[in-house]
Order: structure tokens, then C-alpha cells, then sequence
């Protein structure tokens, strides 16, 4: 069983982290027809006014359906909005409408080659605006979103934060914002996004942002407030039925969770989106104790999986299904999917060196069990055929904190198994098997303090949601005793 990554961003894992920039000054968009609604919408983002600027954008294409700048300011409205898919054709649409050479060209494509992780064409045109542009702030801008496409976030924070006390420059405000988020610093994207709402207080793009904060942060009441107001004022938005969803979800309460999910996966089924929800509403049945609809949901998964002919992602689910089924304490099916996993990784393409880091894990996920399960024939054929694969790549893996706390605890040397788990990184895995030592040892004080650990850390994964179940049942159990 891998020790958890940290990263939610994967939670969260969301359009906030690669954004479009729209213009701060007319002066980009000169080489269009000049007319006054052109100014009001650029005025109207400026103060962060996203709804009159979205009226007047679209005023504009049903006046002018192949205006660029019309089509790629709607391609921002939509992004600040939540709306992915439609975000992408009008960026599409305005590149199309285009000049090739122009300044509006190049601007319009770096932007879409930076959505598209476009590195090559990115730094090409990068190079080719800063000598194009003709204003200081878009020169900041798109510096900072070059630094930022890169995941430099701390060099675009510090590009953008001289700036961000200007007056009527709310894009400027809104990168500062993201590049906090996506850096994972919720506390200053808390911070900053309440002070320009402050400003300019009907912004859904930094509600968006704040909602997401408090709910990577664990604040699910102020997250739901937000997001609860965000679906009053746009019911089809999936990206805001996602968040209210996980905020339920990560909050234990998974009733209440389900509904969103689906709704999502009716409205998108084949993209990226609906897609994930399988594992989240597969998460909410087994937090519900729905064991037939969970099996039934995690199959419909795989199959989409391999639809999608990505082996890296399909064995990954393969994983994550079994390693689904072990968080259940359903072991006779965990080590089942241990095994299909393992099936799929021998016949699959993929190159040998992550054939043998997937072989690894797999042997620790298998020992695992079988410690579990007091089985020490097990153990020890498993750690026979663990050591050899070791022994030929010991360049690619070691045995981990995990693994060594676990052989000491299956030899009943505890003292030196908590040792070996003190010294681990605290997740939620590690910190279960803190409890499952020290009730061995008697200490049931101890386990309770740890399963209590568990139930207060704040991460937003669907892991951290089945340990919190797990501590709650052993909590319970220990409260009889």
C-alpha cells in the first residue's frame, strides 16, 4: 500500500490551475474594429464585473460571430464561470478568426498552447510578445503566465504581488489569487480572495477559487455557503456541483454527496470530469455500506478506463480499485485486484522500468495483507520474491519505513515497529498502523489518540475519507472495551 501522496490538487485536480488572461489595455486590440462596447467589456473585467462584461461580450458576437477579441474574451467569461468545454471553442474560434503574425494571433495562441500544456509553442510565442506588447501590465502578465505554465509559481507571486494593490486591475489581482492556490498556499489564497471580493464583491472566479480553498483547508460550512450561492445562480455549472459534492463527501456525508456526482456523469460522461466521479460516487456507496453498488460503479470505471487505450491509467485504476477494496478491509478482493492489476501490467506495454516499480508496490500491497491477516507462510514467500526483485534493481527502490514497521510488527517486535512508523511521514495509512501496534501493546490510551488523529487531519482525499471511516469503527470498538 503506497503512503499517500499530499498533493489534493489534485483534489481537486481543476481548470483553476491553468488559466486564460485577457487583456489589461486597448492597446492589444487595436488591430480590430475599435468600437465602445470594446472598452466597456475590458472595463467591465477590470473592476472584476464579470456579469455586465459577459452581456456585453455577448451583444458583441451576435453582432460579430468572428470577432476575435469577442470570441476570446467569451473564452475567459466561460473559464470564470466554470464552463471548460465552452471555454475551449471560443479560444478555438478566436484563434481560427486570427490573423497569423498579429499581435492578436500570437496572444490568442499562447494562451490556448498554455491550456493545451503546449510547452514549444508557448516559449515560442512568449518570446515573440514581449517584444510585441506595448503596455508594462501585459508584459507583467504574460511573463507571469510563462513563469506560471512552468509551475513557477513563487516567481509569478512575486511578478504579480508589487501589482496587486492597483486600482482596477482585477486581472492582475485574480493571478495573484491562483498562483497561490496552485502553489498550495490556501491560507494566502484565503486571504487575498476575501480582500478583492471585498472589492468587487459578486466575482464568481474568485468565489470559485475561495470555496475550493476552504474546502482543501477542511472549512466545509463556509465551502458549502459558497457554493450553495455559486448553484443558486448557475444549477448546471458541473464544475460547482463537483466542489458541493466533495465537500459532503469529505465532510462523512455521503447522502448527500451522491446526486451531484451523477448528475455530472448524465451531463459528461465522456470527458475528464464525469469520468473521475465514478470514484467518487463508488466512495460514497461504500461510505453508505452499498457493497453491490460499489462493486458495480468500480467496474463501470475500469471499463471506461480501458476505453480510453491510456495503460498508465488504466493500470493506476486497477490500483486504486484494489487498494479501495484493502481501505474497505475487504481483503479476499483486495488481493484479487492485487493480482488482475499485476495480470494487466505483465501483458501490457508499458516499458520495464515501470513494470518493476508497479512489481514492488505489488508485493508490499500483498505482504501487507497477509500481515493482516497473521498469515506468516505468506509473508515470508512474499518477502522472498520482494528481496530478489530488490536485489536486481536496487536503483529503483528500497524497503520503506512502511514495509520495515510492518515485518517488525508480524514478528511482534513493537517497540521497534512504533519506532519505525514514528519515523515515517504522518498519513493517514501510517498513523493506522501507529494504533494497530499500540493496541498490541495494550495502550488503548495511545490507539485512540491515533485513530482521533486520523479522524482531525484535514486532507480532501478519498483515502484520507476511508481511514476516517476505519478510525471511527475502531474508535467505537475501543469505547466498549
Amino acid at each position: 500500500m503506497k503512503t499517500l501522496l499530499k498533493t489534493i490538487f489534485v483534489l481537486v485536480l481543476f481548470s483553476v490551475f491553468m488559466t486564460p488572461i485577457f487583456s489589461s489595455a486597448s492597446s492589444l486590440w487595436q488591430t480590430t474594429t475599435s468600437n465602445a462596447d470594446k472598452n466597456m467589456v475590458l472595463e467591465s473585467l477590470q473592476k472584476g464585473d464579470i456579469v455586465t462584461a459577459e452581456k456585453l461580450t455577448k451583444r458583441m458576437l451576435a453582432n460579430h460571430p468572428l470577432d476575435v477579441f469577442a470570441n476570446y474574451h467569451m473564452a475567459v467569461l466561460h473559464f470564470y464561470n466554470g464552463r471548460d468545454q465552452l471555454r475551449d471553442n471560443s479560444i478555438q474560434k478566436a484563434v481560427d478568426a486570427s490573423t497569423d503574425g498579429t499581435i492578436e494571433s500570437n496572444y490568442v495562441t499562447f494562451v490556448q498552447a498554455v491550456w493545451n500544456n503546449n510547452l514549444a509553442v508557448q516559449q515560442k510565442l512568449y518570446i515573440e510578445l514581449k517584444n510585441q506588447l506595448p503596455d508594462d501590465n501585459e508584459r507583467i502578465l504574460v511573463n507571469a503566465l510563462n513563469k506560471y505554465a512552468k509551475h513557477q509559481y513563487a516567481q509569478t507571486i512575486d511578478l504579480l504581488l508589487p501589482c496587486a494593490d492597483q486600482e482596477s486591475n482585477f486581472e492582475l489581482k485574480y493571478w495573484l489569487v491562483s498562483s497561490y492556490y496552485s502553489k498550495g498556499d490556501f491560507k494566502h489564497v484565503i486571504d487575498y480572495a476575501q480582500k478583492f471580493l471585498n472589492e468587487s464583491s459578486d466575482n464568481v472566479a474568485l468565489e470559485h477559487m475561495l470555496g475550493q480553498a476552504y474546502l482543501n483547508t477542511g472549512q466545509y460550512a463556509q465551502s458549502v455557503a459558497i457554493y450553495e450561492k455559486l448553484l443558486k445562480e448557475q444549477p448546471d455549472n458541473l464544475n460547482f456541483h463537483c466542489c458541493y459534492g466533495k465537500n459532503h463527501l469529505f465532510n462523512d456525508q455521503p447522502e448527500k454527496a451522491i446526486d451531484h456526482f451523477k448528475f455530472i456523469m448524465k451531463s459528461l460522461d465522456k470527458e475528464t470530469l464525469g469520468w473521475k466521479c465514478y470514484w467518487n460516487i463508488a466512495t460514497c456507496y461504500t461510505l453508505m455500506g452499498d457493497k453491490e453498488n460499489t462493486s458495480l460503479v468500480l467496474s463501470a470505471f475500469l471499463d471506461k478506463c480501458k476505453l480510453r487505450d491510456n495503460q498508465v491509467m488504466t493500470a493506476t485504476v486497477y490500483n486504486k480499485i484494489a487498494d479501495f477494496y484493502f481501505l474497505h478491509q475487504d481483503y479476499e478482493k483486495a488481493a484479487q485486484g492485487y493480482n488482475d492489476w499485476m495480470e494487466f501490467i505483465n501483458n501490457s506495454d508499458l516499458n520495464q522500468q515501470f513494470k518493476t516499480r508497479q512489481y514492488a508496490n505489488y508485493y508490499c500491497n500483498l505482504i501487507q495483507i497477509a500481515v493482516l491477516q497473521d498469515d506468516g507462510l505468506k509473508v515470508e514467500s512474499l518477502l522472498k520474491d520482494y528481496n530478489e526483485l530488490q536485489t536486481s534493481n536496487s536503483n529503483l527502490f528500497s524497503a520503506c519505513e512502511l514495509l520495515r514497521g510492518m515485518l517488525a510488527f508480524h514478528n511482534h517486535e513493537y517497540s521497534k515497529a512504533l519506532e519505525l512508523f514514528e519515523q515515517a511521514e504522518q498519513s493517514c495509512e501510517i498513523v493506522m498502523w501507529k494504533a494497530r501496534v499500540v493496541e498490541k501493546m495494550n495502550n488503548f490510551t495511545h490507539a485512540q489518540k491515533c485513530y482521533q488523529q486520523i479522524l482531525d487531519q484535514k486532507s480532501s482525499n478519498f483515502y484520507s475519507v476511508l481511514y476516517k471511516k476505519a478510525a471511527k469503527t475502531q474508535l467505537t470498538a475501543l469505547a466498549t472495551l
